[in-house]
């Protein structure tokens, strides 16, 4: 009963079944979810399960790298195949479900620990009201809050029990439905459940191997499991010290309906994503319990919950504006990579204060017992007041994102730069709205944001194939900011351009409305893109991506480069990735400082020639001097065309 409160107070009826303006005009990363979605149950069976072509067309991606639900993408694909259906939005379902179970799920937990009717009660109205699942709502799968609350229960049950390897049943289960959500709560999930496992092994209790194999094979049937579904799950990202916790931020009140609406607690301009107050009614029984209750003697799970709460903080610890500790971002942004939004760790550490300090207080004499338990529930449903008014007004206005209309005759839509890469005039908001419309109007798209992008990609190559090699039949592209708008060259594209909404819109043999975007000549010197010159006058590459432009006379031409690799370490070799226009071409291998020459055939016309190179190198660590960049691969002393 406490769920279907908590559903109906925090989502309108419409947004349940899927529909309604805040899922017509959602913000940026719920558009990259639903998106994901819809393309999936759009697109054919393919092997990996989870992999579509629709969403990074021509190269095929898994939903599970967009964020997409692959759990209730995967229920919702075989709906709309058996049923000839076009594709459904079950998300809004799934958010019904994850505040349904939340209050069920902590009651569970608190029965766990012991805790009485009343109790259990109380948690589940802490848990309904939990301020850090309310400001969720833009991160749809990450609201399945309800799962660490089921794991913290399990975790409670097994510890001090007798191994048993029967018993990882349930937890095999548990783990499988999270990463088949979002990885986030598997990783949370596992670390408490792993208390088990190491508890077990601490105390040296007979057949503590039990517990141990157990945990494993849940651990790797679920991973395993997502990996075979989905294929390259991509690697870690940078943003492990940004986007913390302030030490501050659980016990300080922020937006709270009980002591006012503060603004949230944030140091580096991302501890938004570490926003982890705990609540007024949860901070009240927290101070009894402390005063009241003898704390036990610290056993495996707390010892991982504080492991947590440091992952949490990161290696930059923050309280308020102060700096209280910098052990820099190395080694720790490539451990941590994969958790990058390392705020998040302290989920299960607030759920687990929360059922602890419940339990204590439930635990005294009922004269003073229910009455703090009571009076706790109500000031956290108060608490959260400005936050569930936020979330309701949200889904009934929409983010208010305005975009372009969808050219007629659209086959593909890509949008430049990339949503997780550009940060000029609004392409992270607008951006993944348009690939949003574009996919609901059937469309494929070139690319669209990626919680963790795989090794073939990087911004610097995808921007420069959007500016630089031909339209498709049916393919639009759009463009946002100045910087990329300045550098575009339409006979390039082969298509038509015009201007709308400040977004330059690019097709062929598609409808564009607005004013014609005008031509520009190319450059004067044929290096477009990714490179810089050295004041010795040679050309060296910056990034991953470097691209030449040349206009070629009538009947082709050869290009002739005189150049030398920079590889990764010295005495090695440079592999180098050639493409003329779209159609790679045999790559290269340059040793390492040597001047060599090269030549390329080139077609008539304006012609892009691109290298790709992985891992540049930052020439002051190979001591090189005079190099003008920080990411090289070539250096280009002559250029010539024949």
């Amino acid at each position: 009963m406490i769920g279907i409160a908590a559903v109906l107070l925090i989502l309108p009826p419409g947004v349940l079944g899927g529909v309604g303006v805040g899922w017509a005009v959602p913000g940026g990363d719920q558009a990259q979810t639903l998106a994901g979605h819809l393309a999936f149950q759009a697109d054919q069976w393919r092997w990996p399960l989870l992999s579509t072509d629709r969403l990074f067309s021509p190269r095929a991606i898994s939903i599970a790298l967009t964020d997409s639900n692959p759990l209730f993408s995967l229920a919702a694909k075989l709906w709309t195949h058996a049923t000839g259906g076009p594709p459904v939005n079950w998300l809004g379902a799934f958010m019904g479900l994850c505040w349904l179970l939340q209050p069920v799920a902590a009651v569970y937990a608190a029965r766990g620990l012991g805790a009485g009717v009343v109790a259990s009660l109380t948690a589940a109205v802490l848990a309904a009201c939990w301020p850090a699942l309310m400001v969720r709502m833009g991160h749809i799968n990450l609201c399945a809050h309800f799962l660490l609350l089921l794991a913290l229960g399990l975790a409670f049950r097994r510890l001090g029990r007798p191994p048993s390897l029967r018993r990882w049943t349930v937890p095999a289960v548990l783990l499988l439905v999270a990463v088949l959500t979002h990885p986030y709560l598997f990783q949370l999930c596992a670390a408490v459940l792993g208390a088990v496992a190491v508890q077990s092994a601490w105390r040296r209790a007979p057949g503590w191997w039990r517990d141990a194999l157990g945990f494993g094979a849940a651990g790797v049937l679920a991973a395993g499991s997502l990996m075979v579904l989905s294929g390259p799950l991509g690697g870690g990202d940078k943003g492990f010290t940004i986007f913390s916790m302030n030490l501050l931020s659980p016990v300080v009140p922020q937006m709270s309906g009980v002591f006012g609406l503060y603004p949230v607690i944030d140091a580096t301009g991302g501890q938004y994503e570490g926003y982890n107050w705990l609540g007024a009614g949860t901070i009240l029984l927290g101070v009894v319990a402390l005063l009241r209750w003898r704390l036990p003697r610290p056993g495996a799970l707390a010892v991982i919950l504080a492991g947590l709460t440091l992952v949490s903080l990161s290696s930059v610890v923050y309280a308020g504006p102060i700096k209280l500790l910098d052990l820099g971002t190395k080694p720790w942004e490539d451990i941590f990579g994969s958790f990058r939004s390392s705020g998040r760790a302290f989920w299960p550490v607030g759920y687990a204060l929360m059922l602890g300090a419940v339990a204590a207080v439930g635990r005294m004499d009922r004269r003073w017992g229910v009455p703090l338990l009571l009076a706790a529930a109500g000031l956290q449903v108060v608490d959260i007041g400005p936050l569930a008014s936020g979330a309701r007004a949200a889904w009934r206005t929409g983010s208010g994102i305005a975009t372009p209309a969808i050219p007629a005759g659209t086959a593909l839509l890509t949008v430049a730069p990339h949503p997780g890469c550009g940060t000029e005039d609004g392409v992270k908001a607008r951006g993944p709205v348009m690939l949003l419309h574009a996919v609901q109007a059937g469309a494929r798209v070139g690319g669209i944001g990626l919680g963790r992008p795989p090794p073939w990609f990087n911004c610097e190559r995808y921007v420069s194939d959007a500016l630089e090699t031909p339209l498709t039949m049916g393919e639009v592209r759009a463009f946002f900011g100045a910087t990329v708008q300045a550098a575009l060259q339409p006979a390039l594209l082969g298509g038509l351009c015009a201007v709308t909404d400040g977004i330059v819109l690019c097709g062929r043999d598609v409808v564009l409305i607005g004013p014609a975007f005008a031509a520009k000549p190319p450059p004067p010197e044929p290096f477009a893109a990714g490179w810089a010159r050295a004041s010795d006058g040679t050309m060296w590459s910056e990034g991953p991506r470097s691209s030449l432009v040349l206009t070629i006379p009538p009947g082709g031409a050869t290009l002739h480069l005189r150049l030398a690799g920079v590889s990764f370490n010295a005495g090695g070799v440079r592999p180098v990735g050639v493409t003329i226009g779209a159609v790679a071409q045999p790559g290269w291998i340059l040793p390492d400082g040597a001047v060599v020459d090269q030549m390329i055939a080139l077609p008539a016309g304006l012609v892009r020639v691109a290298f790709d190179t992985f891992r540049p190198v930052d020439p002051a660590r190979r001591s090189l001097s005079g190099a003008p960049v920080r990411r090289a691969a070539l250096r280009v002393m002559d250029i010539r065309v024949e």
